[in-house]
């Protein structure tokens, strides 16, 4: 849902895999930050490094490197084409050439989703080429589906080797049926397929698909939070989103619907007018915005109110502690996230009937990161962002104060149905406030994987929701504050 412009550093390397003992790729073509992904591709695999110059490029933020039809390659499609075509979620070759052409009137020399570079004569050098180990298929391949009364052996046939026009590895896309996104779907024989030879002098095993699978997505989920991708730096005082108010046919679209099904595509023409002609201003402006590191301030909010947050969900769901000692801890909690703001002035004798004393402790709370800006050197993205940092803050200091308005005196209570009556409504507010702001950071297994189990559930999730996709450029995953902020209940 958002659109950044941005650069990749020099000396950032970058990988193309290929079929093996393929040459280098001829024109514009994905690349990847981490060898373990471009693998997935083909065993000869390219490096280059970005020379002297950065790269220009223009970030998608979110999925956008997962073909699917549930909206992942919508803003792609708005951009190029205006509207939401059929079929268009896998026409993903035609449009990076659509995007690379669209791209040179601005100087864009790639996209990054995974990485899609437009030129490999300018900008980058390659430094190794590589044809790398070969990777055991053992019981791997798509299964036959058995006919009526077929009793009929099937031998199977060698794979089919991946053409120079798929970039879609073995293991991870259907290979047959509506979802194939290959020409030669029909081609691909049944499995399981024969092992690959092994290279001479090699003993014991070879890696298996599903490992490299499994570690090309363990690379991106070393990628998923802040910092983000090493090397890729995002203008954020360009940053175009989605849930900006003036697109009223997408706010309009999301009111009482889920967010995991929150799409682009359900923007209108004259919405798709206002977006192409902002991308054009901020794509073309020789104005640098105010320095102001938005992601640092971001990730300052989620650092400082993520963990603590849930910490007191849980505490405050735990029956198994007893109601005193619950109601002591969540007070400290609550107090420790409050302490920055409130002063020793701002007691008052009559706080159970004036809670007005709480207001300017809220207000500094709600204004910390953001009231001493430079307000006056923003661009209009900047002043977005701004506005929705304090939106989230306001919300967090909100809940928060009206928490300890009661938990103020309430170590003091004797009765323990109004301690429980506390706990609940607490813990009522707590949850409300993390559903709204939908941070990443609380996607996780609960309880915690054992050692030697690796949690891969944001990665399992990649196609089918939205929110969780790793893609390797994925750097905005600390932005989700402000990507919910201004339009949450």
């Amino acid at each position: 849902h958002s659109i950044v412009p941005g650069t990749i550093a020099p000396g950032t390397l970058l990988y193309h895999g290929r079929p093996e003992s393929s040459r280098p790729p001829p024109g514009a073509e994905w690349v990847s930050f981490d060898p373990e992904h471009s693998y997935l591709f083909g065993r000869s695999v390219y490096t280059y490094i970005v020379e002297e110059q950065p790269l220009k490029i223009l970030y998608f933020d979110g999925s956008s490197a997962s073909n699917m039809r549930t909206g992942t390659i919508d803003s792609q499609e708005i951009l190029l084409h205006g509207e939401i075509r059929e079929g268009g979620w896998i026409d993903e070759y035609n449009r990076l050439k659509e995007l690379c052409e669209w791209g040179k009137e601005f100087g864009l020399q790639g996209f990054v989703r995974e990485v899609m570079l437009c030129d490999f004569q300018r900008g980058v050098r390659l430094v190794s080429a590589l044809d790398l180990l070969p990777v055991s298929r053992e019981n791997w391949g798509p299964k036959p589906k058995p006919k009526m009364n077929d009793t009929t052996q099937h031998t199977p046939a060698p794979p089919v080797s991946i053409t120079q026009h798929s970039r879609h590895p073995i293991p991870l896309v259907p290979l047959k049926g509506e979802n194939c996104k290959r020409s030669n779907c029909d081609e691909v024989p049944d499995g399981p397929w024969p092992e690959p030879p092994l290279p001479h002098g090699w003993k014991g095993t070879l890696r298996h698909l599903v490992s490299v699978e499994f570690e090309a997505i363990q690379a991106g989920n070393w990628h998923d939070r802040a910092p983000g991708v090493n090397g890729l730096v995002l203008d954020y005082s360009g940053m175009i989103s989605f849930f900006d108010s003036k697109y009223t046919s997408l706010a309009r679209t999301r009111d009482g619907v889920d967010r995991k099904r929150w799409r682009v595509g359900n923007i209108t023409k004259e919405d798709v007018d206002l977006f192409r002609n902002e991308l054009q201003d901020v794509l073309t402006r020789r104005e640098w915005g105010s320095g102001v590191r938005w992601d640092a301030i971001v990730r300052n909010v989620v650092d400082r109110h993520a963990g603590r947050l849930e910490f007191l969900s849980d505490w405050l769901g735990d029956g198994t502690k007893n109601s005193t000692h619950i109601i002591k801890h969540a007070r400290r909690a609550v107090l420790t996230m409050l302490a920055p703001y409130l002063s020793v002035s701002s007691i008052p004798s009559d706080y159970k009937t004036n809670t007005t004393w709480l207001h300017p402790a809220i207000h500094y709370c709600s204004t910390m990161f953001t009231a001493h800006l430079p307000a006056h050197q923003f661009t209009l993205q900047e002043h977005h962002i701004g506005s929705a940092v304090e939106t989230v803050m306001r919300e967090i200091c909100r809940t928060i104060g009206l928490i300890w308005i009661d938990a103020f005196d309430a170590e003091g209570l004797q009765d323990e149905t109004e301690r429980r009556r506390l706990v609940t409504k607490w813990k009522t507010d707590v949850d409300r406030l993390m559903g709204w702001l939908g941070w990443t950071e609380w996607v996780k297994c609960k309880p915690a994987c054992k050692q030697y189990v690796r949690s891969i559930e944001s990665a399992a999730s990649w196609r089918i929701r939205a929110e969780l996709c790793l893609s390797l450029g994925n750097v905005l995953s600390s932005s989700v504050a402000v990507r919910h902020a201004r339009y949450g209940p």
